[in-house]
């Protein structure tokens, strides 16, 4: 076997060169890893330093780092991060300025400058990304992500950031919902975020004079200005005022009406009350 391992290595073939010292139990690895690393061949030693035991991490390591491959360097990184320069593998993620893969690292990969990889997260502007790296990212500074998320003006990704995100700016996220004008996320905001502002939201909602958002308000939203709505319905929709004093029945609450059937006031309900 010796003359035909001589051969393999001979051949200078970082391929034929890990294969052999991955099959053969009793191969020379240094000399088969030092064919791998002069190849300066990123991916084979990536695999040779990852699969061949008694390899030369640092120095296989050090071809990757070379190589400038952001996806082979953050795999190197992750799967052999004990025995490598972690940082020099991030720096060239960093400098790739690729947003995906510096969120993976940063998550991932023990050790990882979290700082300098949600920077690029950050100047990518990627509305996703900032809220994933800010949610599930160990240290990551959730304010600059959050002002990522506010200035994309975007109203799904700025509920979804208050909602799930600790420490989010509740206001500044909820002022974006409301300047939307859109009145499903304005609804969601108050169903769905701790903290959020329900009469403020609510006043967005009696502004519009949109009768189905009213009513929806005025059922479902704990703290609402139930009267105030009903007021809307009354203008726009009788029959949807009449649902909801019906739903309000179930609470044991009913409103009182004027001579003209104007809600006036919201008062407990009982059997007889509608025959006073």
């Amino acid at each position: 076997m010796d003359e035909y391992e001589n051969s393999i290595i001979d051949s200078k073939d970082p391929k034929r060169n890990y294969y052999f010292a991955k099959d053969h139990k009793q191969a020379d690895v240094r000399a088969h890893g030092q064919v791998v690393i002069a190849s300066k061949d990123p991916h084979w030693n990536f695999m040779f330093a990852k699969d061949i035991e008694g390899a030369d991490v640092g120095a296989h390591g050090q071809v990757v780092i070379d190589s400038k491959d952001p996806e082979l360097n953050y795999l190197f990184a992750l799967l052999l991060n004990k025995k490598t320069k972690v940082r020099a593998h991030g720096q060239v993620v960093i400098d790739s300025k690729d947003p995906k893969l510096n969120y993976m690292f940063a998550y991932g990969v023990k050790g990882a400058d979290v700082g300098a990889h949600e920077q690029v997260v950050i100047a990518s502007k990627d509305l996703k990304l900032n809220y994933m790296f800010a949610r599930y990212v160990e240290g990551a500074t959730v304010l600059a992500h959050g002002d990522a998320i506010i200035e994309s003006r975007d109203p799904r990704w700025n509920l979804d950031f208050a909602k799930d995100i600790k420490r989010a700016n509740i206001e500044k996220h909820e002022q974006v919902i409301i300047e939307s004008r859109q009145l499903p996320y304005i609804f969601l905001f108050a169903e769905e975020v701790k903290g959020a502002n329900i009469e403020k939201l609510g006043q967005e909602i009696i502004d519009s004079k949109d009768p189905e958002w009213n009513y929806h308000f005025a059922r479902w939203i704990e703290g609402a200005n139930v009267l105030a709505h009903a007021k809307v319905l009354y203008e726009k929709d009788k029959e949807s005022l009449e649902a909801l004093n019906g739903e309000l029945r179930k609470k044991q609450l009913q409103f009182e009406f004027d001579e003209n059937g104007e809600p006036i006031k919201l008062k407990e309900y009982n059997d007889n009350s509608e025959n006073e």
